[in-house]
């Protein structure tokens, strides 16, 4: 196998170059901050973003290679939005493409990966609590690890490729789901100020507004992909970035279909693109100082050592309501109860849940990203 089938990406080396520098040997340098070691460095970009075998250790890589073809079609609506900086002469196909590509985008990269292995873990632990299972604390080390991250592995296929059964019961098709959302509303923000577009090592974020009566469990699924009042960012170079929204609901129904991003938009994108990065961030100009201030709400080995005195000083505060709707929560049995008693604790106890989780690790470890991404009002509300 060779080198280039050993380091298998997660965010194509195509979307990277935009955000890097061209050097005369003909090589790609992007910039990098980590976030958790809270230190910035040049990369090749065939360095960043990708990780040994993540996907496979097969010879051929399947996967891998089917990737490879996907994102020569993605390369070529990507490309032209950038050439023309508007969405304007977008033809459905060109559409279908771009939707497809934001789609397996967001569902490939190692942040992903994460949530798809809790998801596994809470699965395991639903058949320990039945008693099909050995303890999952029982396991050996290096067993659950190659468990987590092989079935988490898996799960990111089937979501991208397969059709599976949703929250509503019924089996959906991601094809189905990449049409849906050819049919949201389509902006391109440009930007023109000093500070730029950040991206990342999971440049997609897709923001599922608080609606009054949906129990959608935000950023979370195939439905997030479209639900109500959904607003999906994908930075595509330093200075372009993608908005998809709902029609009928998103505050982006007031513009056309290009317009200058504003500062305030500008800091509230950027601090999503950063709080979804699994551990590097990157730009253009090497100006590393928002992301920074974004990291630095809480200190990482401050976080690390008062985590746990925070989850246990909001459970005394709110103990009496948590435990009435944990109770609600194992004698509810429709999805749609047991829905609404997520998205209760999700709102009411940021500090105790992670979306992606449900009631059996809801006091699991949380990452860290979920301590600083503060509530905040809509960026464009003041408008």
């Amino acid at each position: 196998m060779t080198e280039k089938k050993i380091k298998q990406h997660y965010v194509p080396r195509f979307y990277l170059k935009k955000f890097a520098l061209h050097k005369k040997s003909g090589e790609y340098s992007i910039r990098c901050y980590n976030k958790e070691q809270d230190k910035w460095y040049n990369s090749n970009i065939s360095q960043i973003a990708m990780e040994r075998y993540f996907y496979e250790k097969r010879d051929p890589p399947e996967i891998e290679n089917y990737f490879s073809h996907l994102e020569g079609l993605h390369a070529t609506v990507y490309h032209k939005i950038i050439k023309d900086k508007s969405v304007q002469l977008l033809t459905m196909y060109d559409k279908f493409k771009m939707c497809h590509y934001i789609m397996t985008q967001n569902e490939r990269t190692r942040s992903a990966r994460v949530r798809n292995k809790q998801v596994v873990e809470l699965i395991y632990k639903l058949g320990e609590k039945e008693g099909n299972l050995p303890p999952f604390d029982s396991l050996n080390e290096e067993y659950k690890k190659w468990l987590l991250e092989s079935r988490g592995a898996v799960g990111q296929i089937n979501i991208m490729f397969n059709p599976i059964e949703m929250e509503d019961g019924m089996v959906h098709d991601p094809s189905e789901v990449v049409i849906k959302m050819t049919q949201l509303g389509w902006i391109l923000l440009r930007n023109n100020l000093k500070q730029e577009f950040y991206t990342s090592d999971h440049p997609i974020y897709v923001y599922n507004p608080p609606i009054k009566g949906k129990n959608l469990i935000r950023g979370y699924s195939m439905e997030s992909y479209t639900a109500k009042g959904v607003e999906i960012f994908f930075p595509l170079t330093p200075r372009l970035c993608l908005v998809l929204f709902d029609k009928e609901i998103s505050d982006y129904k007031k513009f056309k279909l290009t317009r200058w991003v504003l500062q305030d938009e500008l800091d509230w994108i950027n601090t999503q693109i950063i709080a979804m990065a699994h551990r590097t961030v990157f730009t253009k100009n090497n100006d590393f100082q928002f992301v920074r201030e974004c990291v630095e709400v809480i200190d990482m080995e401050e976080w690390k050592l008062t985590r746990e005195k925070i989850k246990n000083d909001i459970y005394e505060r709110d103990r009496k309501e948590i435990e009435i709707l944990k109770n609600k929560l194992i004698n509810a049995i429709e999805w749609e109860e047991r829905a609404n008693i997520y998205w209760q604790l999700s709102e009411k106890h940021k500090m105790l849940f992670w979306g992606y989780a449900e009631e059996l690790i809801i006091f699991e470890d949380t990452p860290k990203e979920e301590y600083y991404k503060q509530p905040c009002p809509h960026y464009l509300e003041k408008r």
